[in-house]
């Protein structure tokens, strides 16, 4: 919170994220001072997540250059591959070497239709079957992350 402008202790953040919410959303600058922000619900703290990292793209100059300085095509996963069905599929493994799959429909503007398949490296290797049994266009690829994740894990 001091990148948008508030200097906050420890002992005091709850007091001043209730004054953020006053400024953005009453909703939940009630919510949390009835409740307290570890009994807000889950939405309210996404949101409030959201908001706060939406500040820091307008209000901290030093982390908006660095951003800006990014190619956004770096930035952004694409699908590694599509089914027959048109289901997309996206794979991320992270630093940690923990791995998740998702699909996706095609046509999905609210991203209702995500989808986790994946969870770690060892069921990883249970997807074989099912890209078999759904066609796969990109199985090619998908075989190279199998093989790839059982190097690294």
């Amino acid at each position: 919170m001091r990148k948008i402008g508030k200097s906050v202790t420890a002992d005091r953040w709850e007091k001043y994220l209730i004054k953020i919410c006053q400024e953005f959303n009453s909703t939940w600058a009630w919510e949390m001072e009835k409740k307290g922000y570890l009994e807000m619900s889950v939405e309210c703290k996404l949101a409030l997540l959201k908001y706060l990292c939406e500040c820091q793209f307008d209000d901290n100059l030093k982390f908006k250059t660095i951003i800006n300085e990014e190619d956004a095509d770096t930035m952004r996963l694409q699908p590694i591959g599509r089914d027959k069905d048109g289901l997309m599929y996206w794979y991320q493994l992270d630093q940690d070497h923990n791995v998740r799959m998702y699909i996706e429909e095609q046509d999905d503007q609210d991203g209702s239709s995500w989808k986790c398949i994946v969870s770690s490296s060892c069921s990883l290797g249970n997807l074989n079957w099912m890209m078999t049994a759904r066609y796969c266009y990109s199985s090619v690829t998908l075989l190279l992350i199998f093989q790839k994740s059982k190097r690294v894990g």
